[in-house]
């Protein structure tokens, strides 16, 4: 069965990569100009290595002699998908065929099947056997086998380090149902909306899930209740379709070298190891934003480099600890990015990330607006779900829904791109067109749309997204028709 995995696999990805990476559209700002000028200068603009690239020299050559370990025990293909995922280049991730999910899927069954009779004592796959109703769930194996790009033997290492992990934090009501907000603690919930851990509303280019955080948390917060917090937020990003075959992005923002986790608590850093290999979705991208203050700059005085010995054992200190804290498949999906908070958040542009959305601001304050609304969704899917009833808010739109509402904010959506060049393609005829053809262009628009696999979203009056009626869509697609002659056009929506 593995040597059947294997061909099918190399057959679906033998396929030509027909689409590239969109970087994220609109106009550069100045400051970010100035950013982009100095990663050439340092490095960041040449073409990136298979592994990842860093924009300090002397990291960065620390960096890529450990990934290029790493990848001494990769396939070829294993190092190109790396560098795609972390490019945001890697769409045939979400386009994998049914075929392929069930062929893994089978596989990760018989290797689950065969551990369980294997075990002689008592063991957590037993445990879940007997006690779990997700444990046998189609979509919570799903999981764990797309974690694992297919692969069903460290799929089920994962799923049981997961069920294992659980348990640890919640105890065996863990294995019932996914865990809820309704689990938490006081402590729980003050560690959950102090916004150090966000899974953000918004997605990349390519319509990956973004979570950042702010280190590894606050010293004062203990180990239990923030893995308690964390492991919430990855399952929740694991309810995402789209998560589950690209992966998410992860931002680690490490801006305060005397009061970080990372850098100082070994035990929470082996905790969030522990967390990262057992996680239901996996680390397509991750980011590490590090404060110019911590690293040796790359603009630095000679003589200030020469005599800046402890800056050089901080940046020995960084790699290791990023290293001790992420698996091979983490590592060789991993860049730096050093600077003030303004420079390393527009960095991450260049990955499809809008540096707008990461929750801090260029002080270093957490922002909760978006978090606050994000726990609201959170709280209320618990809700309905205990009282049997359906939750119509859509949590994050993705990149096949598109936004009926007004705002330059939504112009660059990817649907709405999709919408915007269809009403031009319609527009000419409908102007000449009598009002009951112009009805009809408009639910052509609709049922090509509809075909296309594209879904349609309004603000409620609570200000989150829902799906409406048909009538609703065929309102706005009307009235949506009236702006185009103001429409400008989409030749500069990409940049490189």
């Amino acid at each position: 069965m593995s040597q059947h995995h294997d061909e099918a696999t190399s057959r679906i990805f033998a396929l030509d990569q027909t689409q590239r990476q969109r970087p994220l559209p609109g106009k550069m700002e100045e400051g970010q100009k100035k950013v982009q000028q100095k990663s050439v200068k340092a490095g960041d603009g040449g073409a990136m290595s298979e592994g990842a690239r860093l924009d300090i020299p002397f990291l960065q050559g620390i960096w890529e002699s450990i990934v290029a370990k790493d990848q001494q025990c990769l396939t070829h293909f294993e190092r190109s998908e790396a560098k795609q995922d972390l490019m945001g280049d890697n769409v045939l991730a979400a386009s994998a065929p049914r075929t392929l999910t069930e062929v893994a899927l089978n596989a990760l069954n018989k290797v689950l099947d065969r551990r369980l009779q294997q075990q002689s004592q008592v063991s957590i796959l037993q445990v879940a056997a007997a006690k779990s109703p997700m444990y046998n769930d189609r979509d919570f194996r799903i999981m764990f086998a797309r974690a694992e790009r297919m692969n069903p033997t460290k799929a089920a290492d994962r799923l049981t380090a997961y069920l294992s992990y659980a348990i640890e934090l919640f105890g065996q009501e863990a294995l019932i149902e996914p865990v809820q907000t309704t689990v938490f603690t006081p402590i729980d919930e003050q560690v959950l909306r102090a916004g150090w851990i966000q899974l953000l509303l918004t997605r990349d280019h390519i319509g990956r899930r973004i979570l950042v955080m702010e280190d590894l948390g606050p010293g004062d917060f203990s180990p239990p209740n923030k893995m308690r917090v964390a492991f919430f937020l990855l399952q929740a990003a694991a309810k995402d379709d789209d998560s589950q075959k690209m992966g998410i992005q992860v931002v680690l923002q490490v801006f305060d070298p005397v009061n970080s986790s990372l850098l100082n608590r070994p035990s929470i850093r082996e905790q969030f190891r522990r967390l990262f290999a057992c996680s239901p979705v996996r680390f397509s991208a991750i980011h590490i934003c590090v404060g110019e203050g911590m690293c040796s700059g790359t603009e630095a005085d000679e003589t200030e480099v020469a005599a800046s010995t402890s800056s050089r054992n901080r940046d020995e200190e960084i790699i290791s600890c990023v290293e001790s804290l992420l698996g091979v498949d983490e590592r060789i999906r991993t860049t730096f990015h050093s600077g003030s908070i303004i420079e390393c958040h527009s960095r991450l542009s260049f990955f499809g990330i809008n540096p707008d959305t990461i929750p801090m601001t260029s002080t270093g304050r957490v922002k909760l607006k978006d978090h606050e609304k994000w726990i609201m969704i959170q709280v209320g899917r618990d809700r309905a779900y205990q009282q049997g009833r359906t939750f119509p808010i859509v949590e994050c739109p993705t990149n096949k829904q598109i936004l009926l509402v007004k705002g330059r904010h939504v112009a660059r959506h990817e649907g709405n791109m999709r919408l915007r060049s269809l009403l031009q393609e319609r527009y000419d005829e409908r102007n000449i067109a009598t009002r009951a053809q112009k009805i009809s262009i408009t639910s052509e628009v609709l049922e090509t749309l509809q075909d296309e696999g594209y879904t349609f979203l309004v603000k409620n009056n609570a200000d989150f997204w829902v799906m409406p009626d048909r009538k609703t869509v065929l309102e706005k697609l009307a009235i949506a028709f009236r702006t185009v002659p103001r429409l400008k056009p989409l030749s500069n929506a990409k940049t490189s």
